[in-house]
């Protein structure tokens, strides 16, 4: 075989090979801040109030300035274009937990460019909130969309949760 050829066929192969392995680098980026929701939503008890502003600051910032957030069922379909109207919107939500557990499941990821993402999957939230007369396990439909910001990091622009029976 010649040497260009062979040198060429490397080239081709390791050129492949970067790539594939950056779409593997962005897919795990995005499953990341997936796993940061989890986490910061979570929580096992009463919280102080210091904690609970850091998690949702820190939800916060998984957002794009303007996400639209969809949950037909609750009647909820809006955009929450300012930052500390999302914080105010986590905040409340959660002072009403008594505890929730939320998982991700089943996550499918496609890319519809370097800069945005397409995720689908379950989400399942076992709770108790005494407030609202729940407890136990629900489960939705997750499709929600990420975008990069000028920083290279991911960010919700939309949300959008249905039950699970209507697929």
């Amino acid at each position: 075989m010649n040497k260009r050829l062979l040198f060429a066929l490397l080239l081709v192969i390791a050129a492949v090979g970067v790539l594939a392995a950056s779409c593997r680098g962005e897919e795990g980026r995005v499953r990341k801040v997936f796993a940061v929701v989890e986490e910061e939503l979570s929580k096992s008890g009463p919280e102080a109030p210091i904690a609970a502003l850091r998690k949702a600051r820190t939800l916060a910032a998984l957002t794009a300035p303007v996400c639209r957030i969809v949950a037909p069922e609750a009647g909820f379909n809006r955009a929450l274009p300012e930052a500390d109207d999302r914080i105010r919107a986590i905040l409340t939500a959660r002072q009403y937990a008594d505890s929730v557990d939320v998982r991700f499941d089943d996550l499918q990821i496609s890319f519809t460019g370097d800069e945005e993402a397409m995720v689908s999957g379950d989400i399942s939230i076992l709770g108790n909130a005494a407030a609202w007369g729940f407890s136990g396990v629900d489960a939705r439909e997750l499709v929600a969309r990420l975008r990069k910001n000028g920083d290279g990091e991911w960010q919700f622009t939309s949300i959008a949760l249905r039950p699970i029976l209507s697929r």
